[in-house]
């Protein structure tokens, strides 16, 4: 019985490292209304603002259309005094729109989203993802 409870402690913690280490860091920006017409043709977004257009290894040629990550923001990517909010998340969103290279973002989330996690003049935050 010893042994048991002396594995248990064990199998937690190489849990939580297995689950920090798979997820990614990228950028994330934003974008305003209108979120219609999208790359994947999804005109029944949520209406609390949980999607997102993703970049070309995200969107991949349209098959990461429909796709849910977890979000959260880490820290800013540019200097100044902008930063995280106090809600950094996780949040889940879904994948409706290609963000193009110009976009320079792992995500492109909408303004309404994006205020949430870090202070809009930050204009590009670092965030850690991960695909569920």
């Amino acid at each position: 019985m010893e042994l048991k409870a002396a594995v248990l402690p064990v199998v937690l913690v190489l849990g939580m490292i297995l689950h920090v280490a798979m997820a990614a860091q990228g950028t994330a920006t934003y974008y305003d209304s209108p979120y219609t017409p999208n790359a994947c043709a999804d005109n029944n977004l949520p209406a609390d603002h949980m999607f997102a257009a993703g970049s070309a290894a995200i969107y991949m040629g349209g098959s990461g259309c429909g796709d849910m990550y977890t979000i959260k923001c880490v820290r800013q990517n540019n200097q100044g005094p902008y930063g995280c909010t106090n809600n950094p998340g996780p949040y889940t969103i879904k994948i409706v729109d290609y963000c193009p290279e110009g976009c320079n973002g792992t995500f492109d989330l909408p303004h309404e989203l994006f205020q949430k996690m870090a202070d809009p003049n930050a204009g590009n935050i670092i965030v850690e993802y991960q695909k569920i």
